[in-house]
This record gives C-alpha cells, sequence and structure tokens, in this order.
C-alpha cells in the first residue's frame, strides 16, 4: 500500500509498507531504503539513503511515525540534515490518492 508520495529533489518519494510491518522507499521508482517487519515495530521509522550529483554526495533521510489503526502518518524530510519537508496523512488522504502506474514497456519490433 502507498503510505506517502511526496518530492524530493524534483523526483517522486514514494513510501509504501503493509500492516505486516514491512517498508520500502522509492526515489523515482528506484528502491532506495527498505525496512524488514519486526515483532519490535513500535510506529517510528527513518529511512536514509545518499545520492551522487557529480561529486558531491547528498544525504537523504525521511522519518515516519505510523499508526495503523486509525491510520496515521507523520513524517520529516531531511536533506543534508536541514528539514525541508513535513506533514501527515489519515484515512481519508489513502482513500483519496491515485495509484502509482507503473512505467509501461515499449514494444520492439
Amino acid at each position: 500500500m502507498e503510505l506517502l508520495n511526496i518530492q524530493c529533489l524534483g523526483k517522486s518519494l514514494r513510501l509504501e509498507g503493509s500492516m505486516a510491518g514491512w517498508q520500502i522507499l522509492y526515489w523515482d521508482n528506484t528502491p532506495v531504503s527498505r525496512i524488514d517487519a519486526s515483532a519490535n515495530y513500535n510506529g517510528a521509522s527513518e529511512h536514509s539513503f545518499e545520492l551522487k550529483a557529480g561529486e558531491q554526495i547528498i544525504t537523504c533521510r525521511l522519518a515516519i511515525d505510523l499508526n495503523w489503526q486509525p491510520f496515521t502518518l507523520q513524517h520529516q524530510l531531511f536533506i543534508d540534515d536541514h528539514a525541508v519537508s513535513d506533514g501527515s496523512r489519515n484515512s481519508k488522504d489513502i482513500e483519496r490518492q491515485q495509484p502509482v502506474e507503473a512505467r509501461s514497456r515499449q514494444k520492439t519490433v
């Protein structure tokens, strides 16, 4: 299930997860961070990844606090330790979201 879809450095940053506890974070449809299900999960998680811009390395971090019942998600996005985005989502936001469509494959003749 898509939990969050925001912009990060001009590309889509999408978080998918399940009630079982796993989460995968995608940047521009490429997986950049994964958290496996854990019996000790308390709702707080943090995804970190690095991007390269020429010789420069950009550190990105998405901190979330997730509750499933009732559904609420608080998030903060940091780039090089500077907060650049924050917000929250609830079950109404999930109901209104548009599903992400997989890139269509071009047929070669």
